[in-house]
């Protein structure tokens, strides 16, 4: 509790900054963030990154869900995947990340915005052109959208039901962002339309969590009605909040303007939560544990890797130049060539078996760790980071001392922010180096960058052709082959004289414009790659 004293002592104290003292005037802000309580509003402390770690690892079995207002994920992205995988490596994880004001268009592409071992859920801004909202949600997890019919007024949300044959109902997810309006009108209107959608729930046998930035300070529940009133109209539909303490500071004072509201039932009374000293942002990123059973995310002891030493490969291919096996393959212009393949098929991984076993090597997380450009130096400088940040925070800000601290801060922010882009760019300008006369391997590194993925799907059960359900193979591909042998003529018999019109028509003006092309060289598409102007948003 020592940490969070120190934080709200120059921002008016720790009775002024609690929502526990507002509503429960005897209520024990000092206790511990790890002990069990069944109290309806129980504190949330601060906490650092190695404590909110124990706390993960000691709720296993919880789901786990962490929010935070992220003031653009292009710009924040970075900072996040290295949280991430810091967390993988310590061999804990969030269940789900909710992210508000994530400055993200419509149709905007994410592929640059994936997480490992994460599902992508987003929705665009609608209320402010800082809007934009993604749920990360781990991939044991599957989950659907829910459509809100209720229209909204200058705010956003998007909804989830996440289901697992591990979880023992489903959870509906709500991720909420209010753009700071703040006419008594705005207020009412968000209240009304909320409680309209959580009406849509009620009677429905699942957990309901809404989390975001919704703009309302809940620590002038006694100072304004119209706070009072929204905090009420949420606890009488058995709404709590798991946040007491500010998550947004100022020089001077804090305010409660995020949280987590987790519908009254036996799983979601008795949890574990808290606000995190980082910065992603101006917010203060805050979690919940809920006692509700879920997958058990784990990192292997030992992993298989091929023993693919030059060596072994020289082997692999005299073996190969000695042993043709071209010549028991039938020729025949009749034969199945699917014998041929599995003949060379099964030679082949013979071989390969004899030259490039496979080794098993005890799990390492920094070699076998999936984001291969974040080193340990970038960690313990963002640890490093931290610490000046919650340092800065224990400060009053009208002293010389915070003064000082926040420039140190801002500066080394800085510097940071070019060491990941720096460590990003000169680990991806290796690989390329390395690949640069392998096209096959050059375009692997650019889909991995990009995310792009080969997705594997089976075959579908069956296929309707004109209302018939064909399922035999063979017929199946003859019938395939039968389309598209005959698709131009198709397309031909349905194109009328009438509709016909030369392409002369369009060429009424004299093009005296030419295209030049010039022969380069490497050196001057490296150039032109060095001058072009590094700018703050994610990958490359």
């Amino acid at each position: 509790m020592s940490l969070t004293n120190d934080i709200l002592v120059h921002k008016g104290g720790l009775h002024l900054n609690s929502l526990c003292s507002l509503l429960i005037p005897d209520c024990d802000n000092d206790k511990y963030i790890g002990d069990e309580t069944l109290n309806l509003i129980a504190p949330s402390q601060y906490i650092e990154d190695m404590e909110m770690i124990k706390i993960l690892q000691k709720k296993k079995n919880y789901f786990k869900i962490l929010s935070s207002n992220i003031e653009s994920i292009n710009s924040k992205f970075e900072q996040l995947q290295i949280f991430v995988d810091d967390l993988s490596n310590k061999r804990t994880s969030f269940n789900a990340i909710c992210l508000q004001e994530c400055w993200l268009a419509e149709n905007a592409d994410i592929s640059l915005i994936q997480l490992d071992s994460y599902t992508c859920i987003t929705q665009g801004k609608c209320a402010s052109n800082k809007g934009g909202l993604i749920i990360y949600l781990d991939k044991n997890f599957k989950h659907k959208k829910i459509s809100i019919p209720v229209k909204l007024t200058n705010w956003e949300c998007q909804f989830i039901e996440v289901f697992s044959k591990d979880l023992p109902k489903n959870l509906i997810i709500g991720n909420v962002y209010r753009p700071p309006k703040t006419l008594n009108e705005d207020y009412q209107s968000f209240t009304n339309e909320l409680l309209s959608i959580v009406s849509l729930f009620e009677g429905k046998n699942c957990e309901l969590i809404i989390t975001g930035d919704f703009n309302i300070d809940l620590l002038k529940v006694n100072d304004k009605d119209i706070f009072g009133d929204y905090l009420e109209s949420l606890l009488s539909h058995s709404l709590y909040p798991k946040i007491t303490f500010p998550t947004r500071f100022t020089e001077r004072s804090g305010t409660l303007i995020d949280n987590i509201f987790c519908k009254l039932t036996d799983s979601t009374l008795n949890t574990t939560s808290g606000i995190l000293t980082k910065k992603f942002s101006d917010h203060q990123p805050y979690f919940t544990c809920l006692n509700i059973k879920s997958v058990k995310h784990t990192v292997p002891q030992f992993v298989n890797v091929k023993n693919q030493t030059q060596d072994s490969i020289n082997k692999l291919y005299n073996d190969l130049v000695a042993n043709d096996i071209t010549h028991s393959f039938d020729t025949c212009p009749n034969a199945n060539p699917s014998e041929n393949y599995d003949k060379f098929s099964n030679f082949l991984e013979l071989k390969c078996s004899l030259y490039c076993k496979d080794k098993v090597l005890k799990y390492h997380k920094h070699k076998h760790k999936k984001t291969k450009w974040i080193t340990a130096g970038i960690i313990r400088s963002i640890k490093y980071k931290d610490m000046l940040y919650k340092k800065l925070l224990q400060t009053a800000s009208d002293t010389d001392e915070y003064i000082t601290r926040k420039k140190r801060l801002r500066e080394y922010q800085s510097q940071l922010r070019k060491i990941i882009k720096i460590a990003k760019s000169n680990f991806y300008a290796r690989i390329f180096t390395n690949y640069k006369n392998n096209i096959k391997k050059t375009w692997g590194a650019i889909n991995d960058i990009l995310n792009k993925k080969v997705l594997k799907q089976g075959y579908p059960e069956y296929f309707d052709n004109d209302g018939i359900h064909i399922s035999d193979k063979f017929i199946i591909a003859n019938e395939f082959n039968k389309y598209f042998v005959n698709i131009g003529e198709a397309l031909f018999d349905k194109i009328t004289p009438s509709s016909y019109t030369s392409y002369k028509t369009y060429m009424t003006d004299t093009c005296n414009s030419e295209i030049v092309f010039e022969e380069i060289d490497e050196s001057e598409v490296q150039l032109v790659i060095n001058n072009l102007i590094m700018k703050s948003s994610c990958g490359l």
